[in-house]
């Protein structure tokens, strides 16, 4: 038997809560988990073991609870090596996590960057047809039972289609998150009966015969040991040097935009629902026009925008989108509410706590289509500005917007370790690259932002012969 310590709770110590108690937001980033690094640790065993002359590979099997029952359906999944996999109290379904909030109770460490928007059930079937041991309690909080049954019931299916249905095996126990005899004995029972093929009673029950000191290994860390900072090294980011060619531009492009659809923006509609524009409401002052209007982002998702305009004079000449930052929306709303008081109660900030909003970039490039949808502004020029995180969200929603003709970003991040956090972008591409995406379509003005940002596009664009102003720096 190889018992495995993990980062957080080893000898050595590394990180499992990074995002909501560091404030490592910047790993959804780097498409990062240390479930990634608990899993190849086991992948790593699994080698060790295999290696071994006193071991058959043929009869592998991995058992773990919480944490390690999470990493053994993630290992069991990826390797059928194991030929056996009896976790414990380590999956549920979605509905579970996300709708009724038992997320709340979890660690980065049960979660895998999941870029294709998988629930949890496809991972657990990856097993099959291998003997599978699903163990859980009845009232396990960050587990609950009624998500453990539907994803029994799924996973069931899967194995009645492979003609496997006695290797699925299903053992609920009283109690709540915790260890127990009653969640212990029948996992020696289904390894003894898959593996040995022998299913005596137990007699030898698991009883605790080591104190923690006693299974000690190390006397010191090691010097170069990496598990502190693994979160650092473990997952490569993109670091492409500026084109020499037009040839090479356009292969970078090609990979990165669709590299960007597929791995970062993989959850936005294939089809754009219907805008369902609505006016809710309006208001007149100062020679200025106030609309509320409302539209539909993509499906269930309704979003308000809001649309200023002169009251007389000549026709609009150009539009100007501006993205506003949760703590900018609330310092202008007082404003807004004194100049047009029959709207004050409509001006919420739209991604205030409760709200519903889809992923950024597409939120603004909805909204965009909104503006377009006037007949008489389809042929307008149009300005997106944003400051701080949102310049890197309005930034990515100007690669996608036709007829944009300028950014105007303010603040923007140097890198995405400082926001925003789009899943997988850093395998992608960085900051710096996403501005000379945007400054081969449009102007790029940049304010108050380190020249490092603006220092690749103006390279690429100088050894491509692109215009000298489609990039610009200032205080």
């Amino acid at each position: 038997c190889l018992v495995l310590d993990t980062l957080q709770l080893g000898e050595l110590a590394g990180l499992h809560h990074g995002t909501y108690r560091e404030g490592l937001w910047w790993w959804n980033a780097r498409g990062y988990t240390p479930a990634g690094v608990e899993v190849w640790n086991s992948l790593r065993a699994l080698d060790y073991l295999s290696a071994r002359p006193e071991v058959d590979p043929g009869r592998l099997g991995m058992t773990g609870r919480s944490g390690g029952g999470a990493y053994t359906w993630f290992t069991a999944a990826l390797d059928e090596r194991v030929k056996v996999a009896a976790p414990v109290a380590g999956i549920t379904d979605l509905q579970n996590h996300v709708v009724d909030g038992c997320v709340e109770g979890h660690c980065d460490c049960m979660y895998f960057v999941n870029t294709h928007r998988w629930d949890f059930p496809l991972v657990a079937a990856l097993v099959a047809p291998r003997p599978l041991l699903i163990v859980n309690t009845d009232a396990d909080p960050i587990f609950p039972l009624d998500g453990v049954l539907r994803l029994h019931a799924q996973v069931r299916r899967v194995y009645e289609l492979c003609g496997a249905s006695t290797n699925l095996g299903l053992v609920i126990g009283p109690g709540g998150h915790q260890d127990t005899q009653d969640l212990q004995v029948p996992v020696l029972r289904w390894f003894n009966r898959h593996l040995r093929g022998e299913d005596p009673l137990i007699r030898d029950a698991a009883e605790k015969r080591f104190e923690p000191e006693s299974l000690q290994v190390l006397a010191a860390p090691p010097a170069d040991a990496l598990n502190a900072r693994v979160h650092e090294v473990f997952v490569p980011r993109a670091a492409p040097a500026p084109p020499d060619t037009p040839a090479a531009w356009e292969t970078f492009k090609g990979d990165w935009m669709a590299s960007l659809r597929e791995r970062c923006f993989a959850g936005w509609p294939e089809e754009p629902e219907p805008l369902a524009l609505a006016e809710i409401a309006r208001a007149e002052a100062g020679g200025c026009r106030a609309q509320v209007l409302e539209f539909t982002s993509q499906a269930h998702v309704r979003l308000p925008l809001l649309v200023f305009t002169a009251t007389s004079g000549p026709k609009p000449q150009r539009l100007r989108l501006t993205v506003l930052e949760n703590e900018d929306w609330t310092a202008l709303a007082d404003d807004l509410a004194r100049e047009f008081p029959a709207l004050a109660d409509k001006f919420a900030p739209a991604g205030a706590p409760g709200s519903n909003t889809p992923p950024a970039p597409q939120a603004r490039w909805r909204r965009v289509a909104v503006l377009r949808s006037r007949p008489d502004w389809v042929e307008l020029p149009l300005t997106i500005e944003a400051r701080r995180a949102m310049s890197g969200v309005a930034l990515y929603a100007g690669l996608f917007v036709p007829g944009l003709v300028a950014l105007e970003l303010t603040a923007l991040p140097a890198s995405h370790e400082q926001g925003p956090d789009f899943l997988n972008v850093l395998r992608v591409l960085d900051v710096p690259q996403a501005v000379a995406l945007a400054a081969e379509r449009v102007r790029v003005r940049l304010r108050a932002t380190d020249p490092a940002v603006a220092a690749y596009a103006r390279e690429t664009a100088y050894r491509l012969g692109w215009p000298a102003d489609r990039v610009t720096l200032e205080p």
